[in-house]
């Protein structure tokens, strides 16, 4: 029964977010994607762990190279990104259930 209701959940949360999934960019997207203030080359990518975000004084290494692999990928596709924020949430969401 846990199995199913996790596979609802997560079929759930699929249907809701492919609803924004051929918007484009939004917000900080036009600086931090679209400017390329946080995209690194992928030869560049372990530099991620020692420098800040875009242009704040944050530690986000993991959403810089996330952002990188992202434009490597798609460029400036925005449904690309959101097809990745999508992917990431179901999986963070299926771990999630493991603790419950």
């Amino acid at each position: 029964m846990k199995k199913y209701l996790l596979l609802l959940a997560l079929f759930i949360i699929a249907i809701v977010h492919l609803s924004y999934i051929n918007n484009g960019f939004t917000w900080l997207d036009h600086g931090d994607i679209e400017r390329g203030r946080s995209i690194l080359p992928l030869s560049y990518l372990p530099s991620a762990f020692l420098i800040r975000f875009a242009s704040t004084g944050f530690y986000r290494p993991m959403v810089t190279i996330l952002n990188s692999v992202d434009f490597h990928l798609y460029r400036l596709n925005p449904a690309g990104f959101h097809l990745t924020n999508i992917l990431l949430h179901l999986g963070v969401s299926l771990i999630a259930a493991e603790f419950v």
